[in-house]
């Protein structure tokens, strides 16, 4: 059984469900196992879920016993709905597919996003079985920037303007389809945003886009993956982050990227899948 958990409930069951996030088979994501993420962070959603608007936090109950809680967010404006934390102990296909159930019955025709650690192998078969299409499998990358020395950056990368935006949108738009954070969300939020050009004879061929410690793209013009561009877009967003005193920068990649990064420092969290159902 799913219930809205109450504050007395939070804090009764908070340490328990910290302990089941810091373990990847019995999580889903943000990974609080990254060595970035801390206790009070974790705290500090879950209070965040009871309070902030369009925002649930829902204990799984099977009988009589709290097996974990789950937490997730809405976008009413999009129909879209993510989850922030599937904190399971046992019994996580039920519980999935009372969260589906629970989603249908309260937020029907949204978009449902699910992210685990592929490590969640019980909640990644369910998924799976169930015919849900995975539309990201990718590495969860950290660069601890305390042990990072700048590099010498390419002065083919230029940062993007509200002038210059339109050259970004032709390379990003050929990916809008596909993601969330669409050439026009971006726009419309552009001050958040970091976002770096990769120029060839002035042409855009490559950029990356982030702001916090996430980078949330680095795509190419044609979707042709060119090592050179991307050391030097993911250097430029290394040394920016360093350079204005983050601890941390985060990417999700695939496979093609980790020679690079590796020799940039970046250290393996473990592999992210995510799970969409529209």
């Amino acid at each position: 059984m799913l219930k809205p958990a109450t504050e007395a409930e939070i804090t009764q069951y908070m340490d328990f469900a910290y302990s089941l996030a810091m373990d990847p088979a019995s999580s889903g994501y943000p990974a609080y196992f990254d060595g970035m993420k801390t206790k009070d962070d974790f705290i500090s959603v879950a209070w965040r879920s009871l309070r902030g608007e369009n925002r649930e936090i829902l204990l799984f109950i099977r009988e009589g016993t709290v097996e974990g809680w789950i937490q997730f967010y809405v976008f009413p404006e999009d129909n879209y709905l993510q989850t922030e934390g599937f904190n399971i102990r046992s019994h996580t296909e039920e519980a999935l597919e009372e969260l589906i159930q629970y989603c249908k019955a309260n937020y029907a025709g949204y978009e449902l996003n699910f992210g685990f650690p592929a490590d969640n192998q019980n909640a990644v078969s369910y998924l799976q079985k169930q015919g849900w299409p995975c539309t990201e499998q990718s590495w969860n990358q950290i660069l601890h920037l305390k042990d990072y020395q700048l590099r010498p950056e390419s002065p083919n990368v230029r940062k993007v303007t509200r002038e210059t935006f339109d050259d970004f949108r032709t390379i990003h738009s050929q990916y809008d389809a596909e993601i969330y954070w669409n050439s026009q969300r971006i726009y419309d939020s552009f001050d958040k945003w970091h976002i770096y050009l990769y120029y060839k004879e002035e042409k855009p061929i490559g950029a990356i886009f982030y702001f916090d410690e996430e980078i949330f793209g680095l795509t190419f013009d044609g979707g042709i993956f060119d090592d050179g561009i991307y050391e030097a877009l993911l250097t430029k967003a290394a040394n920016d982050h360093k350079e204005r005193g983050l601890a941390y920068l985060v990417f999700f990649q695939d496979e093609d990227s980790w020679s690079a990064a590796r020799e940039m420092g970046f250290q393996r969290v473990g592999k992210y899948v995510l799970f969409v159902q529209k």
